[in-house]
C-alpha cells in the first residue's frame, strides 16, 4: 500500500531530512502541494480542482437521451422555425402593403 502520509522517512542520524514525496494529480499531472489534501477519484490520486470537475454535481438529474426526449427537442425546434417563417411572412406582407400605400 505504501506510505499514505506522503512523507519519506530516513534512518535517524543519517544527515538527511524527511521530505514529502512528490505527489502528482493523475488527471492534470500537476504537483499536489504538501499542504493540499489529495482526493481520490475512481482509485486515482487527483487534486481538488480536478476532483471537482470529475465528480458530477450532487443533486443534478442525469441527462436524458431517450428517443422521446430527442424527438421532443426536434419537434420543438421545428415549431420555432415554422413560427419564425410565419412572422417573416406577416412582416413581408405588411412591408409590401406600406410600400403600395405610400405610392
Amino acid at each position: 500500500m505504501g506510505n499514505p502520509s506522503g512523507w519519506k522517512f530516513t534512518e535517524p542520524g543519517d544527515g538527511r531530512e524527511s521530505v514529502p514525496e512528490a505527489r502528482c494529480c493523475a488527471n492534470c499531472h500537476q504537483r499536489i502541494g504538501s499542504l493540499e489534501t489529495p482526493r481520490t477519484w475512481r482509485g486515482n490520486l487527483v487534486c481538488a480542482a480536478c476532483h471537482a470537475r470529475l465528480e458530477p454535481a450532487r443533486g443534478a438529474p442525469p441527462r436524458s437521451t431517450s428517443r422521446q426526449d430527442i424527438a421532443a427537442g426536434v419537434s420543438s425546434g421545428i415549431m420555432k422555425i415554422i413560427i419564425l417563417i410565419g412572422v417573416l411572412a406577416i412582416i413581408s406582407a405588411l412591408a409590401e402593403m406600406l410600400a403600395n400605400h405610400a405610392l
